[in-house]
């Protein structure tokens, strides 16, 4: 009974301090170099993320990311795709301040961060499909500028790691391990209800 309670309170005040949704675009640069040579310097990322207070400026903090990027296999030339899809769950803290009459906000966050990593190659040496998962962490720093009480323009920068093994199911390809995570700059849109 006591558990259930707490969880209601905590629940409420998520709702009475005013939850948060954004949508967010970001120039995503993967911090491996072999990536970045095949599909890259940077991917462009689509992020949705949610957000609401706990306690005073502590706020839990989740988002789904969304990236994607093509090129060419070194030396073979063959067709290949990677797909990033990372889910985090954080904690971050929000300190909201006034410029003249203009709310805003700064905000740094860290947390879990859990990767899905898919790899399609075209060519016939080389396994078709490889896929692999693992838990990371993220760093986050934000800025808000409120255009009214609820909508506001948002600006972020993070950092995600988590180092991947792709193992080939063939003897003669050379498996490889991967810095899944990387950095990314971008802004979006949000709303506080």
């Amino acid at each position: 009974m006591k558990k259930t309670l707490l969880f209601l309170l905590c629940a409420a005040s998520v709702w009475a301090s005013g939850p948060s949704l954004e949508a967010n675009l970001a120039y995503f640069r993967p911090a491996t170099k072999a990536i970045r040579e095949i599909y890259g310097n940077g991917l462009l990322s689509y992020q949705v993320k949610a957000d609401g207070s706990v306690w005073q400026n502590i706020r839990m903090w989740g988002s789904v990311n969304y990236a994607h990027g093509s090129g060419h296999s070194v030396g073979g030339g063959d067709k290949t795709s990677i797909t990033y899809v990372p889910l985090t769950l954080g904690v971050k803290w929000l300190q909201p301040f006034q410029i003249g009459c203009v709310e805003n906000a700064v905000s740094f966050g860290i947390g879990p961060r859990y990767y899905f990593v898919l790899i399609k190659n075209d060519g016939e040496d080389v396994q078709k499909k490889q896929h692999e998962n693992g838990l990371g962490f993220a760093l986050e720093a934000a800025y808000r500028v409120f255009v009214t009480r609820s909508f506001y323009f948002d600006l972020f920068s993070d950092y995600g790691f988590r180092k991947l093994g792709f193992d080939s199911d063939k003897n003669y390809i050379e498996s490889s391990a991967i810095q899944a995570g990387g950095f990314s700059i971008g802004g979006g849109i949000g709303w506080r209800f």
